[in-house]
């Protein structure tokens, strides 16, 4: 089954959380038709989230035409949302998670799913596992299964740069880590990284977060192929969960990864394939 991203409008406005002001896009169901639920889209991480919000306009798009409620939010301190990137804060976007689940509870009175993307999906499984009662179904595309991991990669953009501008001081994740741990901010690809939001991030883990009594998980991850499944690594965390006895549906799709090439890309069999799972479980 196909399903087309109709041109939905979206509807910009500024969401409150405490005295913070998010940027948000709200797609509301087609007029006439009665909302069946209500998703929220948590973005990547950094430049990953600019590469992405086209995919996740087109997710939000398909999922109100058949008649889900959706919002994309820029978390605290990203985007066009208020605050630096240096005033952003791993519990704040915690928090913005749970601003923007209650916002759409009150907006469409219907259960809240989430769908998280990368260091999202890792950030909506944090909120999840906190109060897992809120929610009706949780959606984690190409999960970051390690924050450590992906801030090792992130850091490492630095030492590249460095190399290019032929930086005399050697640096290196370990010096970088370090020198963040005594308090000084880095700037990484533009971004001015706080030493609280980097701890934090390399403190998060995705397999302890999941258990028994959570909403269903749907698990989505690109590949090259879509008959060679998901990574080892994928394959070891979701079988860890399966044994604790939670349940997960796990699903390879085919595309590029849009939120790390170069020119912006879409991998629409991935948006076809989530909202099918909107369709068949609401």
């Amino acid at each position: 089954m196909t399903f087309v991203a109709v041109s939905t409008p979206a509807h910009p406005f500024f969401l409150s959380c405490g005295t913070r002001k998010l940027f948000a896009l709200r797609f509301d169901v087609p007029a006439g038709m009665v909302p069946r639920g209500a998703t929220l889209l948590v973005p990547p991480f950094a430049e990953e989230s600019n590469k992405s919000r086209r995919m996740l306009v087109q997710q939000a798009r398909a999922l109100s035409a058949c008649g889900y409620g959706a919002l994309i939010v820029d978390l605290y301190g990203t985007g066009e949302s208020a605050g630096d990137f240096f005033d952003a804060r791993w519990d704040l976007w915690r928090e913005d998670v749970a601003c923007s689940c209650d916002w759409l509870e009150r907006q469409y009175a219907v259960p809240v799913s989430l769908i998280g993307l990368r260091l999202g999906a890792l950030l909506a499984l944090t909120f999840a596992s906190k109060q897992p009662s809120a929610l009706e179904r949780i959606v984690l595309w190409q999960p970051v299964l390690s924050g450590e991991a992906m801030m090792t990669q992130f850091l490492r953009t630095r030492l590249v740069s460095g190399l290019m501008a032929q930086v005399e001081t050697k640096e290196t994740t370990q010096t970088l880590r370090a020198q963040s741990r005594s308090g000084q901010p880095l700037e990484v690809s533009g971004y001015l990284l706080a030493p609280e939001l980097l701890s934090a991030i390399d403190s998060a883990v995705l397999a302890p977060l999941a258990a028994p009594y959570m909403p269903p998980l749907y698990w989505f991850e690109i590949v090259g192929d879509a008959a060679q499944g998901v990574t080892p690594a994928s394959r070891r965390v979701i079988e860890t969960w399966r044994e604790r006895g939670v349940k997960v549906d796990v699903k390879s799709v085919s595309g590029p990864t849009f939120w790390s090439v170069v020119e912006i890309a879409e991998a629409p069999a991935l948006v076809t394939a989530t909202t099918e799972v909107f369709a068949r479980t609401s």
